[in-house]
């Protein structure tokens, strides 16, 4: 079945940099990172029987930290969580969804929309604890 894949999320190179430091070597050399909410579905879609880590930013695709990106945005994380909402979670069976968005509405209302359907999920803003 291969080893074990970690998907990561975030159209920041700054933020990714930081991310990979903060890594296990083991994370690090089996993480795949995507900017795009189509990229991170392809990986989603590729990989669901090896993912363990699904770390999910929503707002994408460059455009100002200061004005958030609204969530029917075909790329912002929301998109991933539409896409989750429409598959059977069981295809996730032992993987962690981490939200780390600084968009403090979108990211609650991402974890709520997994929570509720069962994923394993949880909120932690960027920078504020293990990755």
């Amino acid at each position: 079945m291969g080893r074990d894949v970690n998907l990561w999320l975030d159209d920041s190179y700054e933020r990714t940099a930081v991310a990979y430091q903060r890594m296990i070597p083991a994370d690090r050399d089996s993480t795949i990172w995507c900017r795009t909410a189509s990229e991170a579905i392809e990986v989603l879609r590729d990989y669901s029987e090896r993912l363990k880590k699904v770390h999910l930013d929503h707002d994408l695709g460059g455009e100002s930290e200061d004005v958030p990106m609204h969530s029917g945005n075909e790329n912002s994380g929301m998109e991933v969580i539409r896409y989750l909402e429409n598959i059977d979670p069981k295809l996730f069976d032992g993987c962690k969804f981490i939200i780390h968005s600084f968009n403090t509405y979108a990211a609650r209302r991402m974890f709520e929309r997994l929570d509720i359907i069962g994923y394993d999920v949880k909120y932690q803003p960027f920078g504020t604890g293990k990755l």
